[in-house]
Parts: structure tokens; sequence; C-alpha cells
């Protein structure tokens, strides 16, 4: 005797999916519309990130080419500049006679204006330092605090940079460091005497000092994303000028 189970055929349904599926599946919709967006809005940004640096440093090569014309008494101008970087020459002009004796203080400067040139060798940091604080300034280059010191006999000398640029190196600063500051008179040396992390409203730091000093100032940490919640010091000595 054997046994034989009939199999059952059920009616074949057709698979229905929604409008919103079938726009996803063709490679439409929303979802490929924000994609789009997102890398429009990304290719943004790196382009406004690139000219932010390459305008910072183009500047940075002018006004450092510049400064050291002006120290060996020559002129500088956009268009010498030009022909210095791509190689063409320029016309030799008879050297600016140069006072017998370089005044005693540093000129004092206005918003912007042009301070110096900061160089750490050992970290091969190399930035120029303009007046002021604010944010078109720190685009630039170093800023000098307005109200600390310039470089002088006397005074504490401040000067302000974003950790994600210009001070970037100072997270390998070390004590005994050596570090240049070079005006258009004289160039001051200064050695690192302490480093210090404090918070935002710790301006003891700028507090101004019997002896010439220089205090640089960033935030930290240094890798940190968004605004930083303290800030790095670096204190350092004049050892001498010349």
């Amino acid at each position: 005797m054997s046994f034989f189970i009939e199999p059952r055929v059920y009616p074949r349904r057709e698979l229905r999916v929604p409008e919103a599926g079938r726009r996803l599946l063709r490679g439409g919709g929303w979802p490929v519309a924000l994609e789009r967006a997102l890398l429009v809005v990304g290719a943004l940004l790196l382009g406004w990130c690139g000219w932010t640096l390459a305008e910072a440093h183009a500047w940075q090569g002018y006004a450092s080419w510049s400064l050291d014309r002006h120290r060996r008494g020559e002129t500088a101008s956009v268009t010498r500049y030009l022909a210095s970087r791509v190689g063409l020459g320029e016309a030799r002009t008879a050297p600016v006679p140069v006072p017998a004796a370089a005044p005693e203080a540093e000129p004092v400067p206005s918003r912007g204006d042009l301070v110096g040139r900061l160089d750490i060798p050992r970290l091969g940091l190399s930035a120029i330092v303009l007046e002021g604080d604010d944010d078109g300034t720190l685009k630039l280059g170093v800023g000098h605090i307005p109200g600390t010191a310039l470089p002088g006999p006397s005074g504490n000398m401040a000067l302000a940079a974003h950790r994600d640029s210009f001070f970037r190196p100072l997270h390998e600063i070390r004590r005994a460091d050596e570090i240049e500051l070079t005006t258009a008179l004289r160039t001051y040396r200064y050695r690192v005497s302490d480093v210090s992390i404090v918070l935002p409203d710790d301006v003891a730091v700028l507090r101004d000092t019997p002896r010439p000093s220089l205090t640089l100032v960033t935030c930290y940490p240094f890798w940190w994303v968004g605004n930083a919640p303290k800030r790095f010091i670096v204190h350092a000595s004049r050892i001498e000028s010349n």
C-alpha cells in the first residue's frame, strides 16, 4: 500500500513595490538628491579652505620678502616680488640710505600693520606678525595682542595665533628653545623659560613685566575639534638684540 499526496498549487501574486521604493531602485529620489547636495557643499568647503590657505601663504611670502628688503635699505613692491618668484629677475636700484643710528623704540603700529617676523628655528616655524588679534588678522598671520608691550627695554610682548595654522608646531616646543623676532629695526632673541596651560579667562599671562619678555598664546588641546576649552602659553625671556 502506498500513499501519494498531491502538491497544492498556490496562485502567483504580483509583488507591489511602493513608488518611493521604485525611485530608490531606479537611482532617483531624495537620497540621491541629498547625496549630491552634500557633495556640492563639501566641494565648496574644500575650495574655501584651499583659497584661505593659499591667500595666507602668498601674503606671508610677500610680507617676509618685503621685510628683508626694507632691512637692507631696498624698496619693495608686489611687481618686484612676483618677478623674483618666477625667476625673471629685477632691475637693480640704488639702496635707500639707512640712518647711522636706528631709533631706540619700535614704531607704534596700527591695526593690520606689519610688526615683524617670528622664527623658532628648532620647530621650523616662521610667520609674519601683524598688529591685532581679530579674525581677519589671525587668518593672515600671527597677531600682536593690543595693549601688550612692543619689543623694547622692558615689558611683556604677547602674540597669538590659531593652533591649527601658524602655531601648530608649538605642541613640540621645549624649555630653552630659542625664538627670534625680526622687525624693520633689529632682531630680538628670546629663550623659552616656561610652558603652561591655563583657562581662557586667565589674563595674568599677559601681565606686564619689568624685564623684556615674550608670551605666545594659542588654543589647547591642539587636536581638539571645535572651540578648545583651554589656552597653551609659552613664556620666553629676552637674551639679546641687534
